[in-house]
């Protein structure tokens, strides 16, 4: 047989709108559980502002989620196309083009397998097309910064010698 402390009385029943409005107040207290994809936009970020050596991190990533998307095919395969050109455009844009034209080479791999293994693949010819210029565009305007910044430091060599 339990013990019973000397001070404790059973709780009343709650009502059903008092049971209801506490467990809105719990819901409200708790933070919304971050999705997978915020998660991993977080990492991304946190690891590009470590320099070269989180890029390659990210890069890494990157990879392995695309793959892990074209093994399950779908709809998954789809987000992994996308997944890998918002990764590919993320690199370039924070300056590491090199590993941001690697993920863009992937992107490519991935278009091409989504093609080869699915008949109708669910995110169509178009939005592929439209991924990879999205991609082409920001290496050439980034490549175009890059070659202005090397004339600008060329020139500045010059007047020091």
């Amino acid at each position: 047989m339990a013990k019973i402390s000397v001070g404790w009385r059973p709780r009343p029943p709650l009502s059903f709108r008092a049971a209801r409005r506490q467990q809105r107040m719990k819901r409200r207290a708790r933070p919304a559980p971050a999705s997978q994809k915020e998660k991993v936009k977080a990492f991304l970020d946190e690891r590009l502002d470590q320099g070269s050596d989180g890029a390659y991190e990210a890069l890494q990533l990157l990879r392995g989620q695309v793959q892990r998307g074209l093994k399950q095919g779908g709809a998954e395969a789809a987000r992994a196309v996308e997944g890998a050109a918002e990764g590919a455009l993320a690199l370039i844009g924070r300056g590491f083009v090199p590993a941001g034209s690697e993920m863009a080479g992937h992107l490519v791999e991935a278009v091409e397998a989504v093609d080869r293994l699915q008949p109708s693949p669910p995110l169509g010819y178009d939005a592929c097309v439209g991924l990879l210029e999205q991609v082409d565009d920001a290496y050439e305007a980034r490549a175009k910064e890059l070659t202005k910044e090397e004339v600008r430091v060329r020139k500045k060599k010059k007047k020091l010698l």
